[in-house]
């Protein structure tokens, strides 16, 4: 009975070890520039992360990324009520987004996974759950399905600008952000 425990458990290792080695790797040239090394044998160069930029987005933009369309409808403040409200000296940042599933399959949408709202010096800003907002952006969402609804940070009053980023897909690259000025939020 050992010996097929330690069997079994050897494969399972081993059956584990074949996937990273035949997983794509990255290398550094000598000259610094990044290669994509297949496992079927080929390779690519890759952009230099360093100097990729990515275009801002302003509010009230549809944007198609990966297979979903996405627009930050509009921004509002909210000071809480007599039960919930942000700390001394910050405010809730209430943001109305759309997304909609533009794939023939059923996608999942996590508000918690792919947005991310950053201030100027590229701080992460904390999710306000307990902001009063309407609808959830949240689920899944079936082909051509539409889900609109809020999420809130909590931001210091002081604060003047934010990017709002949407990464739809936590495993590959890409990501979309939109710029959000003070002076935008009603």
């Amino acid at each position: 009975m050992k010996n097929v425990k330690l069997f079994s458990l050897i494969i399972v290792f081993c059956l584990i070890s074949s996937i990273f080695v035949y997983a794509n790797q990255t290398a550094t040239t000598q000259d610094g520039k990044q290669v994509l090394l297949k496992s079927d044998g080929t390779w690519e160069y890759l952009k230099d992360q360093s100097q990729k930029s990515y275009k801002t987005f302003k509010m009230g933009t549809t944007i198609k990324i990966s297979n979903i369309q996405f627009c930050l409808n509009s921004a509002r403040w909210n000071k809480g009520d007599d039960l919930f409200s942000p700390e001394s000296n910050n405010i809730w940042l209430i943001l109305n987004c759309s997304v909609k599933n533009i794939s023939n399959e059923s996608v999942m949408f996590s508000s918690m996974l792919m947005l991310k709202l950053i201030d100027k010096e590229g701080y992460s800003q904390e999710q306000a759950i307990f902001a009063n907002t309407k609808g959830t952006l949240d689920g899944e969402l079936s082909p051509n399905q539409l889900m609109r609804g809020e999420i809130a940070y909590e931001v210091e009053i002081s604060q003047s600008y934010w990017e709002f980023i949407l990464k739809p897909d936590i495993i590959d690259l890409g990501q979309a952000i939109y710029s959000i000025k003070k002076v935008q939020v009603k």
